[in-house]
């Protein structure tokens, strides 16, 4: 699995690139273009879920910029650094953006570590390859809609089962630090919705 990828060999570098059509995947949502709404952060919240998952909750943001345009409240776009304080320092970059086409759309973490074995996650953690070989065995045209959130639902029913509940801060405080201190770049107006 990812994660005892991530534990045996500490990552020291990882890039993200989270890149989706926002009116594919959010048309006629208006609440997401809200000053309040979080706009392409919103989805981004699922790689940081990831990254916090792989190197633990110790990650802090370096230094960000959020795209905004004039018409929205929250970013389409933007990149980050984030900085993660484990075994092994891991500088993680980020890129996001909503502004995609359907054709340029990609979920892929990428790490490396200090030896430059690779583990790379694509189409949103559905896929796994290790060193550039595929190691899941279900493609995701297989099965399209369970691989990102197959743990995730099979970890409800146990916790409703137990009558628990589970809840990760830390990713919701890694996005609220890049919303609050990120430096803004205003854009031109993108219509969401057309």
């Amino acid at each position: 699995s990812a994660k005892v990828w991530a534990s045996v060999h500490p990552p020291s570098e990882a890039t993200v690139e989270w890149r989706e059509n926002g009116r594919k995947w959010h048309g006629g949502q208006a609440w997401v273009t809200k000053e309040d709404g979080l706009g392409v952060l919103d989805p981004l919240t699922n790689a940081v879920s990831i990254l916090t998952e792989l190197l633990g909750p110790n990650i802090g943001v370096e230094e960000s910029t959020l795209r905004v345009p004039k018409n929205w409240g929250s970013p389409v776009a933007g990149w980050a650094i984030l900085l993660c304080k484990g075994k092994v320092d891991c500088r993680v970059s980020m890129l996001f953006d909503w502004t995609a086409v359907s054709e340029e759309e990609i979920w892929t973490i990428k790490f490396r570590d200090k030896e430059g074995g690779t583990m790379e996650l694509r189409d949103g953690g559905a896929q796994m390859y290790v060193n550039g070989r595929q190691v899941t065995e279900k493609t995701t045209e297989e099965d399209i809609l369970r691989p990102e959130y197959e743990g995730l639902y099979d970890q409800l029913v146990d916790l409703l089962r137990r009558r628990e509940s589970y809840v990760s801060m830390a990713p919701l405080q890694i996005i609220n630090t890049i919303m609050e201190n990120s430096k803004v770049q205003n854009t031109d107006d993108y219509p969401l919705f057309g």
